[in-house]
């Protein structure tokens, strides 16, 4: 699966899931920065409006499990951090993730 054609699924699936809670998805690090090797993750940051519900954090969490490999395989591992779009606004640092899907595909 291509680069493109994995974070066209992402956006589909966040899309679905989180319906109008979604105010956006950025692409950051290196597959925008032009440091995008064989290894390397791509990292999405995905901003929402109201926090996520238990049951739609681990239904979040399968499908995007789905997606993200380990280093080697055919789809890049990925790295997908969501944050609440009022935390942003607020000016307090750091900022907390609702929750990461991290490279080694567990859930932090």
């Amino acid at each position: 699966m291509s680069d493109f054609i994995q974070l066209e699924y992402l956006q589909e699936k966040l899309q679905q899931l989180l319906a109008e809670s979604l105010f956006a998805i950025y692409l950051y690090g290196s597959a925008v920065d032009g440091g995008l090797g064989p290894e390397s993750d791509l990292d999405v940051l995905v901003v929402v409006t109201q926090p996520l519900t238990s049951a739609l954090r681990e239904q979040l969490a399968q499908e995007l499990l789905k997606i993200s490999q380990p280093v080697g395989e055919l789809q890049r591992p990925l790295e997908v951090t969501i944050l609440l779009k009022d935390e942003i606004q607020s000016g307090n640092y750091p900022l907390s993730s609702l929750y990461t899907i991290k490279i080694d595909n567990s859930l932090k």
